[in-house]
């Protein structure tokens, strides 16, 4: 059994991966609509890499859904494992602006 994302990359790439495999497309044939390697796609799909933004695009045009809809399944297969996107606290922010201007 494959064990679930632990963060956004590896969760976008579970849901570009489902979807592609729905379409039914290669890597390959993925890659070459991304004009990147097959290895590349699987890095993505692995978590391995970042999905730039541009391929999240051009990936919810080739899937007909909004980049909203790979975000937000994504971020569900997160909230399943109990991981949540976290907030900094206002005042950590302020005091790291401080201290990166030397206050």
């Amino acid at each position: 059994m494959t064990e679930g994302p632990k963060n956004m990359d590896q969760a976008l790439g579970r849901v570009i991966a489902k979807h592609r495999t729905e379409t039914p497309l290669t890597q390959e044939a993925m890659a070459e609509v991304l004009e990147t390697s097959s290895g590349r796609v699987k890095n993505l799909e692995q978590g391995r890499q970042a999905v730039p933004m541009s391929y999240l695009w051009e990936c919810a045009g080739l899937f007909s859904c909004q980049v909203t809809d790979l975000v937000a399944e994504a971020e569900e297969l997160l909230r399943q494992r109990g991981i949540v996107p976290t907030r900094p606290q206002p005042n950590t922010v302020v005091r790291n602006i401080g201290r990166s201007l030397g206050f």
